[in-house]
């Protein structure tokens, strides 16, 4: 079993997100680039699919999501307010 998947696709909020069929179709073409030729994964061969809404840190002067830095961003304000935010946690088993 694998466990795949993708990020940076612009969605509206919502409590319940779920994926799109572009998304998932998009996934099933890209792990074709990393299994033996023989194989062949068809929607079929998904056993269930997720989404989810991650706040990212908005940098002004990127163009869209994908560009924003994965690092972690810390900003002490005049007052001495410390924000720590972003970074991608990506955990795999």
């Amino acid at each position: 079993m694998l466990c795949l998947g993708t990020t940076d696709t612009p969605c509206e909020i919502t409590d319940y997100p779920s994926p799109s069929t572009e998304d998932v179709e998009f996934i099933l073409g890209e792990v074709k680039n990393y299994l033996s030729s023989d194989v062949q994964v068809r929607r079929g061969d998904v056993l269930a699919a997720w989404s989810g809404i991650r706040p990212l840190v908005v940098n002004p002067n990127k163009k869209d999501t994908q560009s924003i830095a994965r690092n972690h961003i810390i900003h002490v304000s005049d007052s001495g307010l410390v924000t720590i935010g972003g970074r991608v946690k990506i955990n795999f088993q």
